[in-house]
C-alpha cells in the first residue's frame, strides 16, 4: 500500500469493526433473534411468547424482545404486567429498557415492582425508581444508600440517583460521613450521590473530610477537587492563607496554590514542624510540584539525607534549583551527579559556578577513566559560555555523539556561537584531513555549513548543496527546513541528483528540498519523470508518488487531475497511478472549492462503477461495511472540514447522474456504509451527505452482512427534510426495526444516531422509536386534523422518554389544544 494511502486510512480511523456476529451468541441464537423479529413483523409475538423469552437463558433473545416490547408496541396490556410480575428475571430484564427509556403506560408497573419483596434484590427496585423517572422521596433517597450497605452499585443504583434532588442528597450528609467513618462503603461508589449534593451540602462534606481516615479523606477530596474545583480551592486557599487550619489533608490538592511567599512558608513549616513522616512527605510534594522549593525549602527538605528525594527535585525541578545545590550535587554519588548534569539541559544557561563545576569534573573525569561522558558534554554545549565550548570543543569533534551536539549547539541564539562555527569551520578547512578520519571530518563540515546557512550566512550555500546527495535523508532534510532559498541551478541539481540516487528516501527529501525552493523551475523535470519515467529507474514507484505529490502543489495540478479524472471513467486505474487518488486528495486546499468536493464525489461513487471486480474484491476483504476501503476513508477525511450545504450540492449532482444508469449496481453497500461511518466525527456533514448518497441505496445490490437500517434512517431524514411526513414514518419505522431490535446492532449504531445521554435530555433510541408518531404529529398538523395530531403526540409522549428534542415537538400542539 503506498505511503499516502496509510496515513489517510490511519487519520481516517474512527473505530474497530463490529462483531460479525451481531448479537454476540452462537448462530442459532442470532437466528432466533431474527425469528422474533419476524414473527413481531407478522404480528404473531403474543405476550405469552414474549413472557417466556424474557424469562429465558438466552440473553439476547431477551433483550430482542425487551426492544420490541419497549420501542415498537403502542399498547402494554395488563396481561404482559401480570407475567412480569410472576417472574422476577422478566421483569428485571425489562426494567433494563424502561429505566433508560421510561414508558408512561408502564408507570403504574414499575410503580409495584420498586416495592420491597422477598428475593427482590435493591438493584432491581433502584431501576423500577429509575423507570418510574420520577423525583425520589426521602425514604428512597435513604434507599439507595442503603443498597450500598448490601450490595455493590449496578444500573438500578446509577439510574436512580439522577432523580435524587439535591435537597435530599444534603440531607444524606451525615450518613454518607458515618459509612465512610467505618469504611463500610468506598467513596468510588458514593460518586453519583456525592454530584447531588448543593453547594452548600459539598461545604458540609468538605467540613467533615479532614476526619475520616486518610486515604478515604484523600479520594473523598479528590472527587471534589475533579467534579466542583471551585469549592475545593475555596477552602485550599483558605488553609493555605491561615483563615482556617491547614489540614495535612488538603495538601496534596495545594501544588497549583501556592503562589506567594506567605502560603510557601505556610507549607514549609508543615515539613519542617510535623509529627508524622507522611504529613511531612506530603508538604514536600506540594512545593515540589509548585516549583517553590528555594534555599531553604531544600535544606528542610534534604534534611532527611534521602538521596531519593534529591533525584525527584533533580527530574522534576531541575531548572528551579539553587546554583549551590547544583554544585554540591555535581559533587555527590556518581548516580546522582549523572543525574544532576543530563538534567541541566533544562535550564537556559549555566550559573559560573556550576559551569566551572562541570569543567573540573570533565577533566576529572577524563583524566580518571580516559573517557568523556555524554551528559557532561551535553550540559556544556546546551548552557556553556564561549570560553567553556572552546574548551570542549576538540571532545566535541571526537564524541561519537557529535551530530546530536552540534544540532544541539545551532539552536542556541547567542552571537558568540555564530562566531564560533564560523570559526571552527575556517581551522577545519585549512587543515590538512586526516585520511583515516576523512569521512567523519567532511560530514562534520557539512554540518557547519548548515548550522551557518541556518543563521543566514549563505556564503557555503553552494558547497552544501553540492555535498548534500552524498549525505544521508536525516541531513537532507534538515537542509530542506533550514535552506529554503535556492537558485534555479541548485534546484536542478538537486532533481537531478534524487533520480540518480539508490535511497528512495533521500531521493524524495531532495525533490522536496528542490521542488519547496523552486517550485516552477522544478515542474517540468517533474513532469516529464512522471509521463515518462525510465524503465529502469530505481524505485520508480516511490518516486512517482512523490513527483505526484510535488506536482500537485505545481502550475500541473490541473493537468494532474485531468488525468485521474479520465483514469476514473477509462476504468481500473493502473498501478502507476494507484497514488493519484491520495495525492489528489492531499493536495487540496481549505475551504474546499466546488471542483474539489465534485472529484470527491467521483473518487467515492465513480470507482467501482469503472472496476466492478475490484470493488468485489473488497466487498470479500470488509464483509460488513464497518471498515476499509481505504479510498472511501481518505474521501472522507478530506470532507471533514467541507461546508454541509456546498457538499451536498456536489455530491447531489452525481448522484442524480448516476441514479438513472444501471452500472451504478456496482456499487457496494459496504463502500456507501464506510463512507457515512468515517463521516460520524461531523454528524452535521454525515447527515447532509448520508441523505445524498442513500439515495444511491436502492440501486445497489442487496447483501446480507450489511443492515439497511442506516440507509434507512438516513432516507427517513431526507424525506422529512423534504417535508414527505408519510414517507419519513414508513422509513423511520423500518430503521428502528433494523436498528433496535438487535442488542450489538443497536449499541453499534451509536456511530449513526449518536451517544445515548438521557440524564441530559438525550437519547437517539427512545427519539428513533418516537420519530414515526412525530412524523404523523407533522403530517396531522400540516392537514389541520386536530384529532390525528392528538393521538400522534399522545404517542410521541409514550416513546420519547427523556428525548427532549422529541418531546419539545408535542409543545407545540399541547399548546394549541390546551393538554
Amino acid at each position: 500500500m503506498k505511503r499516502s494511502a496509510l496515513l489517510f486510512i490511519v487519520a481516517a480511523a474512527v473505530g474497530l469493526p463490529l462483531p460479525a456476529q451481531e448479537v454476540g451468541g452462537s448462530e442459532d441464537e442470532y437466528d432466533a433473534c431474527l425469528a422474533l423479529g419476524r414473527k413481531a413483523d407478522a404480528g404473531e409475538l403474543t405476550v405469552a411468547l414474549a413472557l417466556e423469552v424474557l424469562g429465558g437463558d438466552r440473553e439476547a433473545a431477551a433483550r430482542t424482545v425487551s426492544a420490541i416490547l419497549r420501542h415498537e408496541w403502542q399498547e402494554l396490556p395488563d396481561q404482559l404486567f401480570d407475567g412480569l410480575d410472576r417472574d422476577p428475571r422478566a421483569a428485571r430484564r425489562f426494567l433494563d429498557e424502561l429505566a433508560v427509556a421510561p414508558r408512561p403506560a408502564a408507570r403504574a408497573w414499575v410503580r409495584r415492582q420498586s416495592a420491597p419483596r422477598a428475593g427482590r434484590s435493591y438493584d432491581h427496585r433502584l431501576l423500577a425508581l429509575a423507570a418510574r423517572s420520577e423525583p425520589l422521596d426521602r425514604a428512597e433517597a435513604r434507599l439507595l444508600l442503603e443498597s450500598l450497605e448490601h450490595e455493590a452499585p449496578a444500573d438500578g443504583f446509577y439510574r436512580a440517583c439522577a432523580y435524587l434532588s439535591a435537597k435530599l442528597a444534603d440531607g444524606l450528609i451525615g450518613r454518607i460521613h458515618a459509612l465512610l467513618l467505618e469504611e463500610r462503603v468506598e467513596v468510588g461508589a458514593l460518586a453519583p450521590m456525592l454530584d447531588r449534593l448543593s453547594r452548600r451540602g459539598t461545604k458540609s462534606l468538605l467540613g467533615l473530610a479532614v476526619t475520616l481516615p486518610p486515604p478515604v479523606a484523600y479520594l473523598l477530596l479528590r472527587h471534589v477537587v475533579e467534579r466542583r474545583p471551585e469549592q475545593a480551592y475555596e477552602r485550599v486557599d483558605a488553609a493555605l492563607d491561615g483563615r482556617v487550619p491547614l489540614d495535612p489533608a488538603w495538601l496534596a490538592f495545594a501544588a497549583d496554590r501556592i503562589d506567594r511567599p506567605a502560603r510557601v512558608a505556610r507549607v514549609l513549616q508543615v515539613m519542617r514542624d510535623a509529627d508524622d513522616e507522611a504529613d511531612r512527605e506530603l508538604a514536600f510534594e506540594a512545593l515540589l510540584q509548585a516549583g517553590a522549593l528555594d534555599a531553604e525549602g531544600l535544606e528542610v527538605a534534604m534534611a532527611t539525607g534521602s538521596t531519593a528525594r534529591v533525584r525527584r527535585v533533580i527530574a522534576r525541578a531541575a531548572n528551579a534549583i539553587p546554583p549551590a545545590f547544583v554544585v554540591r550535587w555535581l559533587q555527590s554519588t556518581p548516580e546522582v551527579v549523572e543525574a544532576m548534569a543530563a538534567a541541566l539541559v533544562r535550564r537556559p544557561r549555566l550559573e559560573p559556578e556550576v559551569q566551572r563545576a562541570l569543567l573540573d569534573l570533565l577533566a576529572e573525569v577524563e583524566v580518571v577513566v580516559g573517557r568523556t561522558p555524554l551528559y557532561l558534554l551535553t550540559a556544556i554545549v546546551h548552557g556553556g559560555d564561549a570560553e567553556a565550548l572552546a574548551r570542549v570543543w576538540p571532545l566535541v569533534a571526537e564524541s561519537p555523539a557529535w551530530r546530536d551536539l552540534l544540532d544541539r549547539l545551532g539552536r542556541r541564539e547567542e552571537p558568540f556561537v555564530y562566531e564560533l562555527l564560523l570559526d571552527r569551520l575556517q581551522s577545519a578547512r585549512a587543515q590538512a584531513p586526516d585520511e583515516d578520519d576523512r569521512a567523519r571530518q567532511d560530514a562534520q563540515l557539512d554540518t557547519l555549513r548548515l548550522l551557518l546557512v541556518a543563521r543566514g550566512d549563505r556564503r557555503e550555500l553552494g558547497e552544501l548543496v553540492a555535498h548534500a546527495p552524498s549525505r544521508d535523508a536525516a541531513f537532507v532534510r534538515r537542509c530542506r527546513r533550514y535552506a529554503e532559498r535556492l537558485s534555479k541551478e541548485q534546484a536542478a541539481a538537486l532533481v537531478r541528483a534524487a533520480f540518480a540516487a539508490e535511497d528512495p528516501e533521500k531521493s524524495e527529501e531532495l525533490l522536496e528540498w528542490a521542488a519547496g525552493a523552486q517550485p516552477d523551475a522544478t515542474a517540468g523535470a517533474l513532469w516529464s519523470f512522471w509521463q515518462a519515467p525510465p524503465a529502469d529507474g530505481l524505485f520508480q514507484d516511490d518516486l512517482r508518488e512523490v513527483a505526484a505529490r510535488l506536482l500537485m502543489r505545481s502550475g500541473r495540478r490541473e493537468d494532474l487531475l485531468e488525468q485521474l479524472r479520465a483514469a476514473l471513467r477509462a476504468g481500473p486505474l493502473e498501478d502507476a497511478l494507484a497514488a493519484l487518488p491520495y495525492e489528489a486528495l492531499n493536495g487540496m486546499s481549505e475551504p474546499l472549492h466546488a471542483t474539489d468536493l465534485r472529484l470527491c464525489a467521483e473518487l467515492l461513487l465513480l470507482g467501482p462503477i469503472a472496476d466492478p471486480a475490484g470493488e468485489q474484491r473488497m466487498v470479500r476483504r470488509w464483509p460488513d461495511g464497518s471498515f476499509g476501503f481505504p479510498t472511501v476513508q481518505a474521501v472522507a477525511n478530506r470532507l471533514r472540514g467541507a461546508d454541509e450545504v456546498q457538499a451536498a450540492l456536489a455530491f447531489g449532482e452525481l448522484v442524480d447522474e448516476l441514479s438513472e444508469r444501471s452500472e451504478a449496481r456496482a456499487i457496494s453497500r459496504q463502500r456507501l456504509t464506510v463512507f457515512w461511518r468515517a463521516l460520524a466525527r461531523r454528524p452535521a456533514l454525515q447527515r447532509a451527505l448520508g441523505c445524498v448518497t442513500a439515495r444511491l441505496w436502492s440501486r445497489t445490490a442487496a447483501d446480507a452482512a450489511v443492515s439497511d437500517g442506516g440507509a434507512l434512517w438516513l432516507l427517513a431524514l431526507d424525506a422529512e427534510q423534504q417535508g414527505d411526513f408519510a414517507a419519513a414514518a414508513q422509513r423511520y419505522e423500518a430503521a428502528a426495526r433494523e436498528l433496535l431490535r438487535l442488542p450489538l446492532r443497536r449499541s453499534g449504531c451509536r456511530w449513526l444516531l449518536g451517544e445515548r445521554d438521557p440524564a441530559s435530555g438525550v437519547d437517539p433510541i427512545a427519539a428513533l422509536a418516537a420519530a414515526p408518531h412525530r412524523m404523523r404529529l407533522l403530517a396531522a398538523r400540516a392537514a389541520e386534523d386536530e384529532a390525528a395530531a392528538a393521538a400522534a403526540a399522545a404517542l410521541v409522549r409514550e416513546f420519547a422518554g427523556h428525548d427532549e428534542a422529541s418531546r419539545a415537538t408535542v409543545s407545540g400542539d399541547q399548546e394549541r389544544t390546551g393538554r
